[in-house]
């Protein structure tokens, strides 16, 4: 498996139909991060950019991916292959409560 990096332009002008997308959006987003597919996502606090990183077999794959997004029609994107990604997380082991 590979990672590929996304670097998302959001449209600025927001339409009655894009607000209504956006519930689903998340949706899909939160279970992608579930299943492990998406490992990282942002949105910037202006909401006009938002960086993701996929777990795909290809980069096509990956792209299919973003290109089923409720938000598609809304978005242009860049991809990056990546060689790797660190994260704090894999530095600290997870609490058990028991």
């Amino acid at each position: 498996m590979n990672q590929f990096f996304f670097d998302i332009d959001l449209i600025s002008t927001l339409s009655e139909e894009y607000i209504s997308l956006i519930p689903e959006q998340r949706n899909v987003i939160n279970k992608l991060l579930q299943q492990g597919i998406v490992s990282n996502f942002a949105l910037s606090s202006d909401r006009t950019k938002s960086w993701l990183t996929i777990t795909a077999n290809s980069e096509e794959e990956a792209v299919s991916i973003v290109n089923s997004f409720p938000l598609r029609p809304f978005m242009n994107f860049s991809v990056h292959p990546l060689i790797f990604q660190l994260q704090s997380s894999m530095y600290f082991p997870q609490l058990s409560l028991n």
